[in-house]
This record gives C-alpha cells, sequence and structure tokens, in this order.
C-alpha cells in the first residue's frame, strides 16, 4: 500500500536508513510530538486521540526500554530502564486521567535525554572522523 504523502515517504525512508544513534533521537522526538498531540486533544476534548497519543508514546518508550542492554550498560542503563517505567506509569495514568500535569512531567523527563544524546552524537562522530583521520594518516606515513 502506497504511503499517502510525501512527508511519510520521508520518514520512513529516513527510519530504515537510519544508524541506531539516529534511531534513539527519532524516537525521543516521536514521544515528544506524541505528547503534544495528546496534550492538543484534551485541549480539544478529543477523548480518542489522546488515548492513541498517550498510547503511542508509551509504546516507544517501551521499545527504548526493551532495547536497553543491561549486561553492557551498567548502571546507566539500570537507571534508564527504572526512568522508563516510570514514564510509562505517568502515561497510563496521564491516560486514565487525561491529565495534562503528567504528560507534562514525561515530557520534562524526555527532553534533556533527547539533548544529552544529541550532544553525544556529534561527540561520538567527530571522535570517530578523528580516529579515522588519524588512523589515514599513519597509513600514509608508513606507507612512504
Amino acid at each position: 500500500m502506497p504511503l499517502a504523502n510525501p512527508y511519510q515517504r520521508y520518514q520512513q525512508t529516513a527510519a530504515q536508513t537510519a544508524d541506531g544513534s539516529q534511531l534513539l533521537i527519532m524516537s525521543y522526538e516521536a514521544v515528544l510530538r506524541w505528547l503534544s498531540r495528546a496534550d492538543t486533544a484534551i485541549d480539544t476534548d478529543n477523548i480518542q486521540d489522546a488515548h492513541q497519543g498517550l498510547l503511542n508514546a508509551q509504546d516507544i518508550i517501551r521499545n527504548l526500554k526493551w532495547s536497553l542492554d543491561m549486561e553492557r550498560g551498567g548502571e546507566v542503563a539500570e537507571n534508564l530502564n527504572n526512568l522508563y517505567e516510570f514514564m510509562i506509569r505517568e502515561l497510563v495514568w496521564a491516560n486514565v486521567e487525561k491529565d495534562k500535569d503528567r504528560i507534562d512531567n514525561v515530557r520534562q523527563m524526555v527532553m534533556p535525554l533527547l539533548d544529552a544524546w544529541r550532544v553525544a552524537v556529534v561527540k561520538a562522530r567527530r571522535e570517530s572522523r578523528q580516529m579515522h583521520d588519524s588512523s589515514a594518516v599513519q597509513l600514509l606515513r608508513t606507507s612512504e
């Protein structure tokens, strides 16, 4: 079935070609979009859209939780696991009560995580390029 519009095609292609760090960032961004949609739906008394937005945000956070590598991630993975569990519970209650304060609580937890991952990804890519450039220079020197 073809996608309805060019934006949907772009989103699908972006998700299919993204690496793990890009997918993580896209996931956090998607959570924020779903939370905003739920907020707007609550404001307009559109209970069905609010419900769906909150369910979609929960699903994404659950996927983030399930993707944690608890063995290699150590304390960081454990802390993220606990945070994701708390966010999911908050969103369940936000959905039951149509509580915008709970939605905002989750938003306030997601935004710093998104910002931190954006910084970490840029830093990791920069370091990777520097290592690659350094290796290339060493190869050139040894081949002379």
